[in-house]
């Protein structure tokens, strides 16, 4: 796979500073299921180290 897969560039033009248009900002997000019980075995990753921001608009 290409880097340009995993790192698409864009260009998107926002109004104001990035820092104002942020409304929820995650980082480093990790959640697991399973792995409770002695029967369920190792936990599933369901999202492991993901980061993300959602902004206005």
């Amino acid at each position: 796979m290409s880097q340009d897969a995993i790192h698409p560039e864009t260009d998107v033009e926002t109004a104001g500073s990035p820092e104002e248009d942020v409304m929820v900002e995650v980082r480093n997000l990790k959640t697991y299921y399973g792995g409770d019980g002695p029967l369920s075995g190792r936990p599933v990753r369901a999202v492991d180290g993901v980061t993300f921001d959602i902004r206005r608009g």
